[in-house]
């Protein structure tokens, strides 16, 4: 019997959020304001996302798993303590962008080497180490 994934469209939705960002990130002219405002609007997104599926798991999903499962619901759990950290670094680096000036920005501000680490960018997010197709 074929077991059905829960976790295959909301994984793969997130994971394409989180590169389209990565990519617009990649792109961004941070010395023009609306362009400096969308990425920070965008990472905020992602984190907000982030946190509320991770919050959906623990709260409806690792209840039923702990049940059968306490090893991978405790991998799940911490995962997710990870994955918490991760977002408040992109947030407090969203603020950091938020506190830079213009003048900053256009002469002598780099992106925070934090924005360009995979980690940093969930990519040790809890799904992509797992067998394709989660």
């Amino acid at each position: 019997m074929k077991r059905y994934n829960i976790f295959y469209q909301v994984h793969k939705g997130l994971r394409a959020m989180l590169y389209e960002t990565a990519i617009l990130l990649q792109q961004t002219d941070f010395s023009n304001e609306e362009e400096t405002n969308t990425i920070a609007e965008c990472i905020s997104e992602v984190v907000v996302l982030f946190d509320k599926h991770a919050h959906s798991e623990d709260s409806n999903i690792l209840n039923t798993i702990e049940s059968f499962e306490p090893s991978v619901a405790g991998l799940f759990a911490a995962e997710h303590v990870k994955d918490h950290e991760l977002s408040n670094r992109l947030t407090a680096l969203v603020n950091m962008l938020h506190a830079a000036t213009l003048d900053q920005k256009k002469n002598n501000w780099e992106v925070p080497s934090g924005w360009r680490s995979p980690n940093s960018w969930h990519l040790t997010w809890n799904i992509w180490p797992r067998k394709k197709g989660n």
